[in-house]
C-alpha cells in the first residue's frame, strides 16, 4: 500500500511539474516590457540607471536580455542570457561599464546601470527580451554639472542713445538657449547667438543686446535648456544718467564721423595720385628700355655685320649646345627613370596591400565556413536532444501507464492469491518506479542539455553574423582598394602620355630653334666668306697703324701710299727685330676719320 501510494505521488509530481512548465511556457507572452517615457538625465562622470521591468512581474532569470543602442556598431551595450553577461558582444566603448542587477531578475527587473557616464552616451537605448518578443525605448540626455555663472558686461554703446550689453557662459551640453529680459521681464529682440563647440563637446554661448532708457536699467541674461529644466540668470544695472550722457554725445560723434568721411576721401586721392604717377613713370621706364633695347638690337647687328668670326667659333658653338642638349637630355632620362622606379614601388605596395587584404579575406571566408559546419553542427545536436527529450517522454508516459496497470491489478487481487506471485508485482512495480525515477533524471538532464545548446547556438548566430559583418566589410575594402589601384594606374598612363607629348613637343621647339640656328650660322658664314674674299685687299691709304707692348710705349706709322697687309699662320710678330708673342702685343688700324680697329 505504501509503494502504491508512493506511485501515486511520484506521478502527481511529474504531472504536476510538466503542467507548471507548459503553464509557464503560456504565460510568457502575457509580461510586457516597460520603461519610462521622459528622457532620463544624466550628470557628465556621475553613474545612471535606465529603468525597465517586466509587467506583471516575471522572472528574468533564464531570459534573454539585449540593450542596445541602434546607431553603434555593434549596437549591442549590454547581453544577459540565463544571467550570464556576453562580454563579447558587447560595444568596446560601454566595457566595464555596464551591469544589470542578477539578483533582482527575478522580481522581473532588467534595468541597466551605465558608470561614469560620458558624453557619447547620449542618444536612445532600446532593452529586447527576445522569449517574449518585447521591447522598449528610452531616451538619455547627458549633462554637464560644472555650467558656469552667465557673465554680463558693458560692450559699448550704438551712436543713438542705446547701451550694449553682452552675456556669455560656459559648460554647457546639450546647446542651450539666451535669452533678455527687461525690468518687467519682457523679452528683449537680441541678435544671433554665437555658439562655440569646445574639444570637450561642451557648448560655450554667447549674446549681444541693444537697451535704451525706455526699457528701464536692469536687465537679466538667462541661459536655459527646455528639455532638462536648466536655467542660470544674471542680471545688470544701468544708470539713467549713463543713457542721458550717451545721448548728449551724439553730436559729438557726428563730428567724429564727418572727420573720418573727409579722410577717407583724401586717402583715396592721395592713393589715386600716387598710382597715376607710378603708371606714368612705368610707362616712361618702359620706353627708355624699349629704346634702349632697340638701340642695342642695332648695335649687336652692326657688330655681326662687321664681325669676321672664323669657323672654328661656330663649330664649338655647336658642339656646345650639342653637349647642353644631350646633358639635359640624360638627365630627364635620369628623373624619368628614377619617377619609374618610385612608381613601381607604390604600385608594388598597392598590390601587396590587395593581395594582404585578399588573404585576409580568404581567411574570413574560411572562419565563416567553419563557424557555419559548427552551428549546423550544433544545430544536429539540438535536434538530437530534443528527439531524445520525445523518446524519454514517451517512455516515461509507457512507464507510468504500466505502473497504473499494475497498480490496478495488485488492487483487483483477491486474499487467497500466492504471496509469491503478489511479491513479484510488488517488485515489478518498484523496478518500475525506479526506471520512472531515473528516468524523469534524464529528461532533466536533457532538458538542461537542451538550454545550454540553445543558447550556444544562438551565440554561434551572433558571432557568425558578426563574421559575416566583417566579411562584408573586408570585401568592400578589397573593392575599393582595387579601385583606387586601378584608377591610380590609368591617372599614372595619362599623365605618363602628357609628359610624353610634352616632352616631344620641347624636343620639336629646340630642334626648330637649333635648325634655325644653324641656317643663320650658315647664312653669316657664307655672308663672311664673301666680305672676307671683297676684303682680302684693304687700301690703307692715309691709315695709321699703332703698336703697343708691354716693355715700351706704342708706336704709330702712317702710310701715305697703297698697302696691302695678308693674314699670316706665325704666332709671333717681328718688328725692328724684336719678338713679342700674340699676347704682348696689340695691334691697332686708325683710320683717316680717325676709328679704331683692334686687330685680334
Amino acid at each position: 500500500m505504501f509503494h502504491q501510494k508512493t506511485g501515486l505521488l511520484l506521478q502527481s509530481t511529474i504531472t504536476a511539474l510538466l503542467f507548471c512548465l507548459l503553464l509557464t511556457h503560456c504565460c510568457r507572452g502575457q509580461s510586457q516590457v516597460m520603461g519610462p517615457s521622459q528622457p532620463i538625465v544624466a550628470t557628465l562622470g556621475d553613474d545612471i540607471i535606465l529603468p525597465s521591468y517586466l509587467e506583471p512581474a516575471y522572472d528574468a532569470t533564464t531570459l534573454t536580455v539585449e540593450w542596445t543602442r541602434p546607431d553603434l556598431n555593434p549596437r549591442f551595450i549590454y547581453v544577459s542570457r540565463s544571467g550570464h553577461d556576453l562580454e563579447k558582444m558587447k560595444n568596446p566603448s560601454y566595457k566595464g561599464r555596464t551591469s544589470m542587477f542578477i539578483d533582482e531578475l527575478k522580481n522581473g527587473n532588467i534595468s541597466l546601470k551605465i558608470s561614469k557616464v560620458k558624453q557619447a552616451d547620449a542618444g536612445r537605448y532600446r532593452c529586447f527580451v527576445p522569449e517574449l518578443n518585447e521591447d522598449t525605448f528610452m531616451e538619455l540626455v547627458v549633462v554637464s554639472g560644472a555650467v558656469s555663472q552667465p557673465v554680463t558686461t558693458l560692450a559699448g554703446i550704438d551712436g543713438k542713445g542705446g547701451v550694449v550689453l553682452q552675456c556669455e557662459s560656459a559648460g554647457w551640453y546639450p546647446e542651450p538657449e539666451v535669452l533678455w529680459l527687461d525690468n518687467e521681464g519682457n523679452l528683449l529682440s537680441a541678435g544671433p547667438t554665437e555658439t562655440v563647440r569646445g574639444p570637450d563637446d561642451l557648448y560655450t554661448v554667447s549674446s549681444r543686446v541693444t537697451v535704451e532708457k525706455k526699457h528701464g536699467n536692469k536687465f537679466t541674461c538667462r541661459v536655459q535648456q527646455n528639455n532638462i529644466n536648466q536655467s542660470r540668470d544674471t542680471w545688470i544695472h544701468v544708470p539713467h544718467d549713463f543713457f542721458v550722457v550717451q545721448s548728449c554725445s551724439t553730436s559729438t560723434t557726428v563730428s567724429l564721423a564727418v572727420c573720418m568721411v573727409v579722410s577717407i576721401i583724401l586717402f583715396i586721392l592721395a592713393v589715386v595720385v600716387f598710382v597715376h604717377t607710378r603708371r606714368q613713370n612705368r610707362t616712361k621706364r618702359r620706353e627708355d628700355v624699349q629704346v634702349k633695347s632697340e638701340e642695342e638690337a642695332l648695335m649687336l647687328m652692326k657688330t655681326l655685320e662687321k664681325e669676321k668670326q672664323p669657323k672654328s667659333k661656330r663649330v664649338n658653338k655647336e658642339a656646345e649646345v650639342s653637349l647642353l642638349v644631350d646633358e639635359e637630355r640624360h638627365q630627364d632620362q635620369l628623373k624619368e627613370e628614377e619617377l619609374k622606379q618610385k612608381e613601381e614601388q607604390r604600385k608594388k605596395e598597392a598590390e601587396n596591400t590587395i593581395q594582404r587584404l585578399k588573404e585576409k579575406l580568404d581567411m574570413k571566408k574560411t572562419e565563416v565556413k567553419n563557424k557555419q559546419s559548427e552551428l549546423q553542427r550544433f544545430q544536429e545536436e539540438k535536434k538530437k536532444i530534443q528527439e531524445d527529450l520525445k523518446n524519454l517522454i514517451k517512455d516515461l508516459n509507457t512507464k507510468n501507464t504500466k505502473l497504473k496497470t499494475i497498480t490496478e491489478e495488485l488492487k483487483s487481487f483477491w486474499p487467497s492469491i500466492l504471496s509469491s506471485e503478489k511479491q513479484k508485482k510488488k517488485e515489478d512495480k518498484k523496478k518500475i518506479q525506479t526506471e520512472i525515477e531515473n528516468l524523469s533524471k534524464q529528461l532533466m538532464t536533457k532538458n538542461t542539455e537542451f538550454q545550454n545548446k540553445d543558447e550556444e547556438c544562438e551565440e554561434k548566430q551572433v558571432e557568425l553574423k558578426q563574421l559575416l559583418d566583417d566579411q562584408q566589410k573586408m570585401e568592400t575594402k578589397l573593392q575599393s582598394e582595387e579601385q583606387k589601384l586601378m584608377k591610380k594606374e590609368s591617372d599614372d598612363i595619362k599623365n605618363h602620355l602628357d609628359q610624353e607629348k610634352q616632352k616631344n613637343e620641347t624636343l620639336n621647339s629646340r630642334l626648330m630653334k637649333l635648325q634655325n640656328e644653324k641656317q643663320k650660322w650658315t647664312e653669316s658664314e657664307g655672308k663672311l666668306k664673301t666680305e672676307l674674299q671683297e676684303m682680302k685687299e684693304i687700301n690703307l691709304e692715309g691709315w695709321k697703324l699703332k703698336l703697343k707692348t708691354t716693355t715700351r710705349g706704342p708706336t704709330i706709322t702712317k702710310w701715305n701710299h697703297p698697302l696691302i697687309i695678308k693674314a699670316e699662320g706665325s704666332h709671333y710678330v717681328n718688328i725692328d727685330f724684336t719678338a713679342w708673342r700674340t699676347g704682348e702685343l696689340q695691334i691697332t688700324l686708325i683710320t683717316n676719320e680717325g676709328k679704331e680697329y683692334r686687330l685680334q
